[in-house]
């Protein structure tokens, strides 16, 4: 189940020209690479829900419990004749700095298979790092 909405979650997102429309393809490619990663101690799952103004809107969950546990939701939806992603994370800030060392490598893992999936399926194209303005 994705992670609740609240302010406190922290979040990077990316905007790609040009894969507009290809949710599934990019969904589907995007597990492929996470599972191949063999990130320790993780489960992954996806699903749909509704989103900004688009009912199925995709996602996919991953869970680590490796050193204490860390979710990360990454969202996938069209923005226009762009694709937006979207990966939230939950217990970024974790008590001692083992825990934190094994949540950064997770969220570098997880942000590196984003952006390794794009590549894979744009020749050319832009893509864009987005964040939140008011986290910034």
């Amino acid at each position: 189940m994705p992670l609740g909405n609240d302010k406190e979650k922290y979040w990077t997102g990316w905007l790609i020209e040009g894969l507009g429309g290809k949710e599934a393809e990019f969904t589907s490619a995007l597990e492929d690479t996470i599972q191949e990663r063999r990130i320790p101690s993780s489960e992954v799952k996806r699903g749909t829900l509704n989103m900004w103004w688009r009912r199925d809107s995709r996602y996919i969950d991953v869970t680590s419990k490796m050193d204490g546990t860390i979710t990360t939701t990454i969202h996938v939806q069209e923005y226009g004749s762009s694709l937006f992603v979207g990966r939230a994370a939950e217990s970024y800030k974790q008590t001692n700095y083992y825990k934190r060392m094994a949540a950064a490598a997770f969220l570098e893992t997880i942000d590196r298979c984003i952006v390794e999936t794009f590549r894979s399926m744009v020749a050319e194209g832009e893509i864009r790092t987005i964040s939140d303005p008011i986290g910034s």
